[in-house]
């Protein structure tokens, strides 16, 4: 993550540690004469900051915990603590109640120039004015270099009672310190902006910082993204998953080809599951199985169609209840919520939905982490094949796609490429493409007709997918006409 532009700042945890000087004399005892002025949630800040000469006091000893902080006394500590080049300045002052004879200048022009503040006007800084808290917010924050992430849904600020308050130019900072936990709210779902920033608050972020650094910057990452995946994890899903899947392998060098291709709708109330789609085996000529399946889990029961014969073959097997009753297998597996920070998330923007507005973000990812990823149960044939037969340098994209109210609408999987080995070069195309509809609401899913219904031994029933080697099965010689 690129801290501040310009590549002029060096972030450091000393550094940092020194991000606001509030006086210039440190009072010997290390705790303060006026601690008890301090709110209850600032003084243990307060206290373990003085202990290590973080934060001054007077030459009296006091820290006057509630006199608010002046934007240019808050500017010039955090320039000096960043260390940011001062001596790279504009001849003409860039604003007029900061002249070039300011003491405040090269502080107030460094941080303009690099991003980390601007003016209440194109031609005023503001330099005696008491700095609030969104002012303190957006400097904390754009000093951080921690605003980019934000420019999708904002559920913090957008849960907010007082959200008008914010300045228009200050949201995407407010959202970034409440999401990142480096400020809070004041009482009552309220931020208080325009409230004056105090020099406790200030030892608390600092303090805050100091203590969870490592977490604040890694969950500043996508937050909408992440509060979903949260969420998912303990969902007992409800509601529509519509999912297409086009998969085809060349054989290059006998120049053999097949396709798989299905098409499912899965209608899903809890740990019961109605699921309905077609399924496609061709060969390079166009030739090989068209089926159509139907299949109804409730609790432990799974009931598989027969079309031909108009009857379904119940099978019954405590392995059949979906994973923990809830979405995994269905929708999303729980490793990208679980290994959060160790994936290469990007941000694509917003795409429209069936006339619903969704962000985007893509995932490149390796072939252990995609089938970490693919939802299982349903789709185990083909986990089990790609990891049978792809290599494991190969690498897939994956696209998940939220709406506002923290809702997965779509998942995209593809994967395109060319594998050699000594004997063989396939070239394979896979797209899966998952969409949600009808979220949340009950679905009444029923048991087929009694009279239809025979009772069938599960263990002699199931083909099993994991002694099945499909890098040794001979798809040339394969008879799809007479597969059964």
């Amino acid at each position: 993550m690129k801290i501040i532009k310009g590549g002029a700042i060096k972030i450091a945890l000393s550094t940092l540690m020194l991000l606001i000087v509030l006086s210039n004399v440190v009072f010997a005892g290390g705790e303060f004469r006026d601690i008890n002025l301090s709110s209850d949630y600032a003084k243990e800040s307060i206290i373990e900051l003085a202990a290590n000469s973080i934060i001054k006091g007077d030459e009296n000893g006091y820290f006057k915990p509630a006199n608010t902080v002046r934007r240019g006394e808050m500017i010039t500590m955090i320039v000096r603590a960043l260390e940011v080049d001062t001596n790279d300045l504009p001849d003409v002052a860039t604003f007029k109640d900061v002249p070039t004879n300011h003491w405040a200048f090269k502080y107030v022009e460094a941080a303009h120039r690099e991003g980390i503040v601007k003016g209440i006007s194109p031609d005023e800084f503001g330099v005696d004015l008491e700095s609030t808290r969104e002012q303190m917010a957006a400097m904390f924050v754009r000093a951080l270099g921690i605003t980019d992430n934000y420019n999708e849904a904002k559920p913090h600020f957008e849960g907010l009672v007082d959200k008008d308050l914010v300045s228009y130019w200050a949201i995407e900072e407010v959202e970034a310190a409440l999401a990142t936990g480096l400020m809070q709210g004041v009482e009552n779902n309220r931020f208080a902006p325009q409230g004056a920033a105090k020099r406790e608050q200030v030892a608390v972020i600092i303090h805050r910082f100091i203590k969870n650094r490592d977490d604040l910057l890694a969950e500043v990452k996508h937050p909408h993204l992440y509060a979903t995946l949260e969420k998912y994890s303990n969902l007992q899903y409800k509601g529509e998953i519509n999912t297409i899947l086009a998969f085809a392998m060349t054989d290059l060098v006998e120049e053999f080809s097949f396709i798989m291709e299905m098409e499912e709708k899965n209608i899903i109330n809890g740990i019961n599951l109605h699921s309905m789609g077609e399924f496609k085996i061709l060969d390079s000529e166009g030739e090989g199985i068209v089926e159509e399946y139907e299949m109804i889990i409730m609790g432990n029961k799974l009931y598989i169609r027969d079309f031909e014969e108009d009857i379904w073959t119940l099978l019954e097997d405590d392995e059949i209840i979906l994973k923990d009753g809830n979405i995994e297998g269905y929708v999303i597996g729980r490793d990208l919520y679980e290994n959060y920070n160790d994936f290469n998330i990007e941000y694509a923007g917003e795409v429209v939905i069936n006339d619903e507005s969704t962000s985007k973000y893509v995932i490149q990812l390796s072939k252990d982490e995609a089938l970490g990823l693919m939802p299982g149960d349903n789709l185990e044939m083909l986990k089990l094949l790609m990891d049978d037969l792809y290599n494991d340098d190969l690498y897939y994209i994956f696209e998940i796609y939220i709406n506002e109210n923290y809702e997965i609408i779509k998942l995209s999987y593809t994967f395109n490429g060319t594998m050699i080995d000594e004997e063989e070069m396939l070239e394979v195309e896979l797209l899966l493409q998952m969409y949600f509809n009808n979220i949340g609401q009950e679905i009444e899913i029923k048991e087929p007709d009694p009279s239809k219904v025979v009772v069938f031994d599960f263990d002699d029933f199931i083909f099993d997918f994991e002694d099945f080697d499909f890098e040794d099965f001979d798809f040339d010689n394969f008879d799809f006409d007479n597969m059964e």
